[in-house]
Parts: C-alpha cells; structure tokens; sequence
C-alpha cells in the first residue's frame, strides 16, 4: 500500500497504530493447523540477538509479548514430493517474525524459512510466506487490496495439490466469522 498523499499516509498509519488493520497471509507450511496463542520476545543470545526472536517458552526470550494468530487449513498437498499444506494466517496481533515464529511452535515451519528453520533447501527460490490480503479502514477511503494466490499449480508446477478444504474466498469467511 502506497498512500499518494500526506493525508493518506497520515491515516493510515494511524490504523496501523491502532491495530485496525486487518492482514491475510498465505503460507505453505510442513503440515497441518490450528490457533496459536503464544508471547514472542526477542531471542537473547548473542549470535541471534538482532535476528531472531523466540517464544516465551524459551529460556532465551526476553520481554516476551503476548501475540495470537488464527491458522486455517486451506489445501494439502505435495511441493518437490514433499508432503506440506496452504495456510491462511490471520495475525491479531502485530509482533516481529510473529507468523514464522507462531508456524515453527506448532512443528510446520515455513517452507524456505531458513532463520527459523532446521534444515535449509538450497534449490527453494524463496520463503513461501505471502501478503495475500490488507483491509485498512481509512476515513478517507476503505481499502482492501488483494493480491494474486502465488501458490497454485498453475503458478508454481513444484506445487500439487492432493485435496482441498476452502477456497480463498471460503477461507477468509471461515476466519471473518471466527473474529466475530
């Protein structure tokens, strides 16, 4: 998002302080999903310290926040044979590396993830981690901007998908009427 004016840009950073925005990621993550609820803090050892961040239930985190962020199912399949799943991730709150720390907690690091994950893949081209969707209530306008599903067979030959549980759209109702 690209404000054009000094209004603009003024409102909506005040939406971003306020945390009235809303945020819809896509993922392609090992394996399946949930809700996680888990503070995250900066990791405190020294090779990690302007890098990573960790959760509270490391005994490196300093000045853990408390972060939640809802998960959904969206689709599993196969990427380079190797069994992983689409995710629609809904951050309620705005904390550093929250999706990639929140994802590894649960064991389904994101795919091309190589600061949180064990194991690095030399031929991935990039983390499979995607800003699908941006909702900022502005007084001047509403925006709601989507973008296009990186994570599709047509888009990405390497992806296949053996079944699917909710379309984009289904997938974003599936979240909206959970928040209510």
């Amino acid at each position: 998002m690209i404000p054009l004016t000094k209004q603009a840009s003024t409102q909506a950073s005040k939406c971003f302080e306020k945390r009235q925005t809303e945020k819809y990621y896509l993922a392609l993550v090992e394996e399946n999903v949930l809700e996680i609820n888990a503070s995250i803090g900066k990791d405190s050892r020294p090779e990690f310290e302007k890098i990573r961040m960790c959760t509270e239930s490391s005994k490196f985190c300093a000045f853990p926040k408390s972060a939640l962020t809802k998960v959904l199912l969206l689709e599993r399949g196969y990427y380079k044979n190797q069994p992983v799943s689409k995710v629609l991730l809904y951050p309620m709150t705005g904390r550093r590396h929250q999706l990639r720390i929140h994802c590894k907690l649960i064991g389904h690091t994101i795919l091309g993830d190589f600061t949180y994950c064990d194991v690095r893949d030399e031929d991935l081209r990039r983390m499979f981690l995607h800003a699908f969707r941006l909702k900022v209530p502005c007084a001047l306008e509403n925006i709601d901007i989507k973008t296009k599903d990186p994570f599709t067979e047509n888009e990405d030959n390497l992806w296949k998908v053996k079944e699917t549980f909710y379309s984009l759209d289904d997938g974003i109702r599936v979240i909206d009427n959970s928040l209510l």
